[in-house]
């Protein structure tokens, strides 16, 4: 009896790692934001049968997106460049300030993960 190979696909290792953590995930093109799966966002999945057959049938190299809200438990504010930071500081302003959460710095962009349960806190 022959041993099954492990992957050795390294996106596809990190999309089961991410859905762990309880998060929907979906298939996006290689190094770009834009899903590769009929349905998009909505195709999100945390079923490890399912990711494996979107990383080993369709595109091995396919980023990882990450479907926010209910279902993955957080969700995401990108603030892009000049114009994101003053809407940042629209809602801010209506708002109040956001309570401490992760962030990711990149050059102009700037992502604020929040758990999904302070979304109706906020708005």
């Amino acid at each position: 009896m022959r041993k099954k190979k492990k992957s050795k696909n390294s996106y596809l290792k990190a999309a089961l790692r991410t859905c762990k953590l309880g998060r929907a995930v979906f298939p996006c093109e290689p190094r770009g934001k834009k899903p590769i799966v009929a349905g998009g966002r909505n195709a999100a999945s945390k079923n490890k049968i399912d990711i494996k057959e979107f990383w080993q049938k369709d595109t091995p190299n396919a980023n990882i997106g990450v479907a926010t809200g209910i279902e993955s438990g957080f969700f995401a504010v990108d603030i892009d460049g000049v114009t994101g930071k003053k809407s940042l500081a629209k809602l801010k302003k209506e708002y109040g300030n956001f309570p401490k959460t992760q962030k990711r710095n990149l050059e102009h962009i700037r992502w604020c993960h929040f758990s999904a349960l302070i979304l109706q806190r906020l708005f």
